[in-house]
């Protein structure tokens, strides 16, 4: 174990010396858009890639498969494929074997399977990436983290980052997580945790390493997805109320509420979604007929409800929500259509629907560039 972590550290030394870039060589992407979604078959799972038009439509670029297994339903998270933020990597999960994939990103957004490894636990629902280093959330038995840092594409497990879920000291005895990510900066994951009404979060050392969780109460009941903006301030949907709270969180991962439980109207919002300006959010019901609620964020984090009905589906719940990196559109899986809603973002907030597009039953996950 001592000799696995000397060699990875001294791997990610060399790498930080020598200015080794969080993405391989630098290359102009030189396309537009690109949306991401996984199959999450049980046959084979893969993920989809569609063309984002100027207009924000989709078409199918193309599916390349993970190498694993889905389960062919739902998985009830948030991030079961992310983006890194240079856009050059993607992760996703194998739920049905245990396992997440990395892919990296060409310049017409396909893509090429670069590598698949162990999750590091079982039932992997959520990834999140910061420059070289990849997490995962894996929510079965009583559920971990699991971390690992991308070498000449690569993935390597960082010995000693498997962390539980909740501290031994917390009194519970179940588990229910939602979501995993990192700050904005790197230096913190956090993991909603549902059941236990509960965000917890990790410290995360300069090689990546996380260290044992700290839990602290959520300013609602039931926690579910969450999204960072670029100044490390955190949003977080709570299903029970309907509502969504924001936080800061400090370098040592301490979150301390702006704005408590500013609740919508509707009947349960899980899934969130930023704008890349940290103007706007935009929570999304699980509900059927599902609504999408408009939350304005202003300069010290505050929220605001802009409207709680700002657009849907008629059809049925959607689940994991996506902003375009240009800020123009939101998108949604709507697993009643079967189907990726596609919304355009306006002044103050505003949706208007511009189409859907076909998915198959069973698809989780959505990452949009």
């Amino acid at each position: 174990m001592r000799r696995r972590l000397a060699t990875v550290l001294g791997l990610l030394a060399a790498m930080l010396a020598l200015g080794v870039p969080a993405g391989v060589a630098a290359h102009d992407l030189g396309r537009g858009g690109t949306v991401y979604t996984t199959t999450n078959a049980t046959a084979g799972n893969a993920v989809l890639a569609y063309v984002r038009a100027a207009d924000g439509t989709l078409s199918l670029r193309g599916s390349f498969l993970t190498g694993g297994l889905g389960t062919g339903a739902g998985l009830g998270s948030q991030g079961a494929v992310t983006l890194s933020d240079d856009g050059h990597w993607l992760a996703a999960v194998d739920a049905g074997s245990n396992d997440v994939a990395l892919f990296l990103v060409g310049p017409d957004g396909g893509l090429h399977l670069a590598d698949r490894v162990a999750s590091g636990g079982m039932d992997p629902i959520s990834v999140t990436l910061h420059g070289p280093f990849v997490y995962v959330l894996d929510a079965g038995g009583n559920g971990n983290i699991a971390g690992f840092v991308r070498i000449v594409g690569h993935l390597v497990a960082l010995p000693g980052s498997i962390q539980p879920l909740i501290p031994a000291a917390t009194a519970t005895t179940a588990t229910s997580p939602e979501e995993i990510a990192f700050s904005s900066d790197g230096s913190v994951l956090v993991v909603a945790e549902k059941g236990a009404n509960l965000l917890i979060t990790y410290r995360v050392s300069i090689f990546g390493i996380a260290r044992p969780p700290t839990a602290y109460p959520s300013a609602g009941a039931a926690p579910y997805g969450f999204a960072f903006d670029n100044r490390d301030r955190m949003f977080v949907t709570e299903a029970a109320a309907s509502a969504l709270s924001s936080y800061r969180v400090s370098p040592a991962g301490v979150p301390s509420v702006i704005s408590a439980s500013v609740a919508n109207g509707q009947a349960a919002a899980c899934w969130i979604a930023l704008t890349p300006d940290g103007r706007y959010a935009f929570t999304i019901d699980a509900h059927s007929p599902a609504k999408i609620s408009a939350y304005a964020i202003a300069p010290d984090g505050s929220l605001a409800l802009v409207n709680g009905t700002a657009a849907g589906s008629s059809t049925a719940p959607l689940l994991d929500a996506s902003v375009s990196s240009d800020g123009a559109f939101l998108y949604a899986v709507d697993v009643g259509a079967n189907a990726v809603d596609a919304f355009g973002i306006g002044a103050g907030g505003t949706l208007t629907p511009i189409g859907a597009t076909s998915l198959p039953a069973g698809a989780v996950g959505i990452a949009a560039s």
